[in-house]
């Protein structure tokens, strides 16, 4: 064998290598990048579900919230009308004579 061949045989073992390693080296990187995107469509389906789940809870709270809304409206509805209520009376006692209240009073205690 020739100076030459011997070069070539070389060139040619390296090349080899470098291939092999670059092949190697491809693989192993694409089973990574499809280890990472099996991790990643985990976790999104785990994040979607809770979406899901927080979407539920948030419905749940706006009927709470309509629920809770109605029930202020009427106390509010019911005060104004003991509000009115208490008016009339407390006119009705302001206007009344003093033999009226007396009269009032005496069949109050007698209960």
């Amino acid at each position: 064998m020739t100076k030459e061949e011997i070069i070539r045989h070389i060139l040619i073992i390296l090349i080899l290598v470098l291939g092999s390693l670059f092949i190697y080296n491809y693989i192993k990187s694409n089973r990574i990048n499809k280890e990472e995107m099996e991790e990643y469509q985990r976790q999104h389906k785990q994040f979607e579900k809770r979406i899901d789940s927080l979407n539920t809870q948030i419905e749940d709270l706006e009927m709470e919230k309509t629920i809770l809304l109605n029930r202020i409206d009427s106390t509010k509805n019911n005060i104004i009308y003991i509000e009115k209520r208490y008016e009339k009376e407390l006119v009705s006692v302001k206007n009344q004579s003093v033999s009226e209240d007396v009269k009032f009073f005496k069949e109050y205690i007698e209960k």
